[in-house]
């Protein structure tokens, strides 16, 4: 029984190299309408930001969840669902902390995309 409710890490590979792709895409697009990538942080958002905030939480909580789910199943389904509300709900900071609407549209859009391969990348 525990295999079937295992969490495949390639499936998680495959959903983080799929939102990372699409993600850089995003960067290349919000960079051709204009975007500024000032997010009032010290540094402005680069290409290796977009794909640290993407590569790094896919990984690290898909071992995490791998691991905790192998032990509590129905922990699956919860940090599914609540990893993809969070990213979703903290989608809006992008609008909020930028200075240009492609810059907005752009980091949130990529909020949305790492919410969904979060989501499909542990479901059953």
């Amino acid at each position: 029984m525990a295999e079937v409710n295992s969490i495949s890490f390639k499936k998680v590979l495959v959903a983080t190299g799929i939102a990372a792709a699409v993600n850089a895409s995003l960067f290349a697009i919000g960079s051709a309408t204009g975007a500024t990538w000032d997010v009032g942080a010290p540094a402005q958002v680069g290409i290796g930001m977009v794909l640290g905030a993407t590569l790094a939480p896919m990984l690290l909580g898909g071992l995490v969840t791998k691991f905790a789910a192998g032990k509590w199943p129905r922990l699956r389904s919860v940090l599914s669902w609540s990893g993809l509300t969070f990213a979703i709900l903290s989608a809006p900071g992008g609008f909020i902390s930028s200075s240009d609407l492609a810059t907005g549209i752009s980091l949130g859009l990529m909020h949305v995309i790492v919410g969904f391969a979060w989501f499909f990348g542990i479901k059953k």
